[in-house]
């Protein structure tokens, strides 16, 4: 068999791989529910081009126009089949699985195990939020800066399709790791598409826009949310840690100031850079802002067990069990709606409305005010009807409103956002423990109770589903 053979082989295999990674990751899409960040997106890829790339840059942060415009793209291919939580999403699967096949371009055998079994990566592509985008330029960027031959013409296409595609942070990623890489058509490329972009944000208001209520947590959780959001959330960051020192030391022993050099500037962009921006703009931190870093920490991490496996050779295949277990236990936890989260959880709002519909509930209590939104959506679309006028209320000492369908019969109770954010916008369970006491105690009986925490589960005589 000729190299050129084995070679052939091995990319079939390798796309094989990915593609059934995407059908994974379609799946959990087609059956995540819409929560409230997303439906904005899902609006704007049916509108006409003008109106949505205008309620884009209009919003804080333009985040990814180019995602927008492929977002359309499979939507008009897809027509919205089989549902418009997978069609709406493609985008996202798109960026992830190319992220996975980067990982075998790497050289570390363990480094595709890591990708695949992401937390980060399966919570960012089966939402249609721009993250993903973010995740994919970080990763061209590390690979960009990692290896020291030249790029081959799919990595090449790869990088523009990141410039074009990819989030405002991403782009500046790719410029990055370009500049190393003194390819200075994709430094203008990325410094171009960029300029636009800022552009045609501030255009319309002449400035940036501010945030006005920033919550800055203190260091310690700023780092403890980082870590877990581009390793893992479980606490199997601790160890991804580890292992990371353990690749940085290898490189230090060999010497190889430049490309340590080159790493510390990519976290300091992909981590330092987003931190300071947020705090500049006033914006609330949430970890998902650096998980461009993901690709770099996970290849820091598999490159450390591999030294490892390389020192202890008689212990290869211990070695190589923990680390299975490392990645693939807390993705499976994530998948099995078991949190901490990185952003959001595989929530199920759709079929949530459906079990409303099915079993005939009439009164039901929404305790998920942040996304009560999805049950307005959601509502519309599955009793095939629109909601009559939303109405204020108070249910104790607690503003809510009621979202009601006509011919369904069925009421929505759900709590607002004045209602769960303290005055500084940090959400506490204990205000919405107290909320769900209050309603027990002074309002009829609810046929049905939705909540999100564990915590928010009080006893009742009514059923009660959880979100995720």
């Amino acid at each position: 068999m000729t190299l050129k053979r084995l070679r052939a082989d091995k990319n079939v295999l390798i796309w094989s791989i990915v593609a059934v990674w995407a059908v994974i990751y379609g799946y959990l899409a087609h059956n995540r529910g819409i929560w409230i960040d997303e439906w904005l997106h899902f609006e704007q890829i049916k509108w006409d081009l003008p109106v949505a790339l205008k309620s884009l840059f209009v919003e804080i942060s333009p985040f990814a126009p180019g995602q927008l415009m492929l977002g359309r793209i499979f939507h008009a291919i897809t027509g919205g089949f089989p549902s418009v939580e997978f069609s709406g999403r493609l985008s996202s699967v798109l960026m992830c699985s190319l992220t996975i096949w980067l990982s075998f371009r790497m050289g570390l055998k363990l480094l595709p195990l890591a990708v695949m079994f992401s937390v980060a990566m399966v919570a960012m592509a089966t939402q249609s939020r721009p993250y993903s985008a973010m995740i994919l330029c970080g990763a061209v960027a590390f690979r960009m800066i990692w290896v020291k031959e030249p790029l081959s013409k799919s990595e090449h296409r790869l990088a523009w399709f990141s410039i074009a595609f990819g989030h405002i942070y991403g782009i500046c990623y790719v410029g990055m790791g370009a500049f190393f890489r003194k390819d200075w058509r994709k430094v203008l490329g990325a410094a171009t598409w960029l300029g636009v972009v800022l552009y045609a944000h501030v255009w319309p208001e002449g400035k940036l826009s501010p945030f006005d209520h920033a919550n800055i947590p203190p260091l310690l959780e700023v780092v403890r949310q980082t870590f877990g959001a581009i390793g893992s959330p479980h606490k199997a960051w601790v160890l991804h840690s580890v292992l990371a020192l353990v690749g940085l030391t290898a490189l230090a022993q060999a010497k190889d100031w430049r490309r340590l050099a080159m790493i510390a500037f990519y976290f300091a962009a992909t981590v330092i850079a987003p931190l300071a921006a947020t705090i500049i703009s006033g914006y609330y931190f949430m970890p998902r802002q650096e998980v461009g870093a993901v690709f770099g920490f996970l290849t820091l991490s598999a490159f450390g067990a591999e030294r490892l496996i390389h020192r202890w050779r008689q212990g290869h295949m211990i070695t190589k069990t923990a680390y299975a277990a490392l990645v693939v236990i807390p993705w499976t936890l994530f998948v099995m709606g078991v949190p901490p989260f990185i952003d959001q959880p595989l929530s199920k709002y759709r079929q949530i409305l459906e079990t409303i519909r099915d079993t005939g509930a009439k009164k039901v209590l929404w305790a998920d005010s942040g996304n009560r939104m999805c049950a307005t959506k959601y509502g519309d679309r599955i009793f095939g009807e629109t909601h009559q006028p939303i109405k204020p209320l108070m249910l104790g000492p607690y503003p809510a409103e009621t979202i009601c369908w006509a011919k369904a019969g069925v009421c929505i109770y759900a709590m607002t956002s004045e209602a769960i954010f303290t005055t500084d916008h940090v959400r506490t369970i204990n205000e919405d423990v107290a909320f769900l006491k209050v309603v027990e105690g002074n309002q009829p009986t609810f046929d049905l109770w939705i909540y999100t925490a564990p915590q928010l589960k009080i006893k009742t005589r009514a059923p009660a589903l959880r979100t995720y």
